[in-house]
This record gives C-alpha cells, structure tokens and sequence, in this order.
C-alpha cells in the first residue's frame, strides 16, 4: 500500500506524461521507479555491477520498476526505447566516454 502511495504522490507532482523516477529504501536494499508512459522498454545500467544492463519491469500505471539493489552509492543511467536517457539528478559526472551518469547517494 505504501508502494501504490508513492506511486501517486509521484504522479501528482510530476504530471501523467513528464518522466520522474524516483528510490525508495527498504533496510539496506533499494528500488527504483522511473514513470515514463510513453516508453516501451526500459533498462537500467549502474556502476553497482559494470554497467550491467537490466530491463525494468512495468506496471499499469507506467511506471518502470526494478528492486533489490543495494543501498550505496553508484552511478546510474537509463536506456529508453533504445536511447540513453538521464532524469533530473542532483548529482552528475561524466564517464570515461564524455557521456553524463546520475549518482545516486543514499
């Protein structure tokens, strides 16, 4: 139920078509949301694991989901229909390629 809450809050403040993502913290393990409905495939890649690429699963609100990473820092970006897409982050670097990754700080 605190999940679904979330969920709403997020897009309320964020409108229905904008993207957002956002974490959500479970003891030492984390989750991440990305709403993104006008996406068809989503993944994610983070410095957790070598840029692992994973698919996100999809909910029927649009919203893109992946769990049991851990709580720590690491680098991250997405991959939206094939297209690298970085969300609004407060902390960003560049990667040994020029390109921007999102840092993510517990």
């Amino acid at each position: 139920m605190f999940r679904f809450l979330n969920i709403c809050i997020v897009l309320l403040l964020f409108g229905c078509s904008a993207p957002a993502h956002f974490f959500q913290t479970h003891d030492s393990s984390l989750e991440i949301f990305l709403h993104h409905p006008d996406a068809h495939e989503v993944s994610f890649a983070s410095s957790l694991d070598g840029y692992t690429v994973h698919e996100l699963e999809r909910n029927s609100e649009d919203v893109w989901r992946m769990n049991n990473l851990t709580n720590q820092e690491f680098s991250y970006f997405y991959v939206v229909d094939g297209t690298l897409y970085l969300p609004s982050c407060n902390y960003m670097e560049y990667d040994d390629f020029g390109n921007k990754n999102c840092i993510y700080q517990p």
